[in-house]
């Protein structure tokens, strides 16, 4: 679980910093953020998976590596054909920020309820800011600003979260 925390706790980090200090607010700005997400956490996992004497549930990394690479491959398709300004292009970006959220949110759940060896209260406050995030998210209405100002609040937040985590005394496993 460690590493799969460090993992997400430097690309949530890379990705709040990004979105907090850049100027520019726009739609493209967050199907780059949410491709950018979504690779790194699948790349990241993939390659994790890779190393023959890791600690981590598979189930932890398994789960958000397929979900982040089915998003990052539809956001390649569909917004590298050209990213509108339309209402809908709005709303899918959301729903794709919810569901990429949720699913790791919910993989952490399930996890705290399996895997009794594992950091059971830490899995479930990270569980909890996700699956809030996510329907914040999927069923919030909001414009551009408020999304990605709401994505990077979330990403610091876990970030700051998961890192604090990995700090504290208390079960810890590769």
């Amino acid at each position: 679980m460690l590493s799969a925390n460090l993992l997400r706790a430097l690309t949530y980090a890379a990705g709040a910093a990004y979105l907090i200090f850049t100027q520019n607010h726009s739609l493209i700005l967050g199907a780059n953020i949410i491709l950018y997400l979504a690779t790194a956490t699948a790349l990241g996992g993939f390659a994790l998976m890779m190393i023959p004497n890791i600690q981590t549930s598979l189930r932890n990394l398994l789960v958000p590596s397929m979900v982040g690479f089915a998003i990052a491959l539809f956001g390649v398709t569909v917004w590298f054909g050209g990213v509108g300004t339309d209402s809908r292009t709005l709303w899918l970006e959301q729903v794709l920020i919810g569901i990429f959220i949720g699913a790791i949110a919910l993989t952490e759940l399930v996890q705290s309820f399996i895997d009794l060896d594992e950091d059971v209260l830490e899995l479930r406050i990270s569980a909890g800011i996700g699956i809030i995030a996510a329907l914040v998210f999927t069923f919030v209405p909001m414009d551009i600003i408020n999304t990605l100002g709401f994505l990077s609040a979330y990403l610091a937040l876990s970030a700051v979260q998961r890192a604090i985590w990995m700090a504290s005394a208390g079960k810890k496993t590769a």
